[in-house]
């Protein structure tokens, strides 16, 4: 980890950019789980399927990467930007939502749901874990580079 890269913030605003991402994909989710999903008849066609079955996990990965930019901009004043980074933070969210959730679910039952896996929710994690670091590679190519010692004292 010696050699994570992070960007110092250029930009005073760059926090603003990151929450903004992050409330935007959070509206989309809000959205597609409310007013989408429930009229959308998945039998029709693959677009119908992708749209109610693997969007939001498609959203969620956007959603963390942005909040996490957001927070480290705010309180470390830079910008977390390697790939090691971003596939430590894919493995360990879809463990937890898609292995760890579906076991509690079957375990303690509170909310009624039936426990599911599916090998499409890890692809959506990827794809937008994936979009997150492609988007942000042109964007911050730009900032000077850092290292994790550097920022964090280690």
């Amino acid at each position: 980890l010696d050699d994570l890269i992070m960007f110092r913030k250029s930009h005073k605003f760059e926090w603003l950019t990151q929450i903004l991402l992050a409330i935007g994909v959070f509206g989309l989710y809000l959205v597609n789980s409310f007013l989408i999903k429930p009229i959308v008849d998945t039998n029709n066609s693959v677009f119908e399927y992708l749209i109610a079955n693997q969007l939001n996990d498609y959203l969620c990965p956007i959603f963390i990467c942005g909040l996490f930019g957001f927070m480290t901009a705010i309180i470390r004043r830079v910008i977390v930007f390697h790939w090691l980074f971003y596939l430590v933070l894919f493995i360990v969210s879809a463990i937890v939502w898609e292995v760890l959730r579906p076991y509690i679910l079957t375990v303690v039952n509170i909310f009624n749901k039936v426990a599911h896996f599916k090998w499409g929710d890890f692809v959506a994690y990827f794809l937008g874990y994936l979009s997150y670091y492609l988007g942000t590679f042109f964007r911050f190519r730009k900032y000077e580079k850092v290292r994790l010692k550097e920022v964090f004292g280690l």
